[in-house]
Parts: C-alpha cells; sequence; structure tokens
C-alpha cells in the first residue's frame, strides 16, 4: 500500500482508489468477484448516502424516488460492476 503513490508516474488519477482497493484486496481476496464487489458497495452506500441527504432536503418520497433512480439507472448499475475508480468518485461527489 506505502509503495503505490510512488509508481503512479504515467498514471493521471490520483492514487486513493488504488490504495483502497488494495486494502480491499487484502480483506477479501484477490477473485474478480470480490474486486468488482468493492464497486457495488461504493455504489449502494451512494445511493444510501443519496437518499439520506434528499430526505433531509426534500422529504420521503422524493429521497425514494432519487434512489430508486440512481439505483436503476444504466450507468450506474454498469460503473457498479467494474473495477474502476468512477463509483469512488460518485461516492465522493454526493458527499461533498
Amino acid at each position: 500500500v506505502h509503495t503505490i503513490p510512488g509508481r503512479v508516474d504515467g498514471v493521471l488519477h490520483p492514487p486513493l482508489y488504488h490504495v483502497l482497493l488494495r486494502l480491499w484486496r487484502e480483506v477479501t481476496g484477490d477473485s474478480i468477484s470480490t474486486l468488482r464487489g468493492f464497486s457495488t458497495l461504493l455504489s449502494l452506500g451512494t445511493i444510501a448516502l443519496l437518499f439520506v441527504l434528499v430526505r433531509a432536503r426534500a422529504g420521503l418520497a422524493v429521497a425514494g424516488w432519487a434512489g430508486l433512480l440512481v439505483a436503476i439507472a444504466w450507468a450506474n448499475v454498469q460503473q457498479a460492476t467494474e473495477v474502476r475508480g468512477y463509483t469512488l468518485l460518485q461516492f465522493w461527489t454526493v458527499l461533498a
């Protein structure tokens, strides 16, 4: 984990996703399904966080619809099944 930031010279993305994914691999293993599980977990966290934030601002019904729309959005489903950093970006964007 501590060597990842020093090895990303040619990579345009920040190393946070790679560091977190490495820690996830240490805990869950190295199969493709567990690696995809990390993206799925981040996607579910994004849906839950969005629901909580929208419920505080607009009420339960609007929060339910917002969560449902994000959960069934094709782009979200696609990213949740790939081992890429976009789900972490989604999570941090909603958190911001």
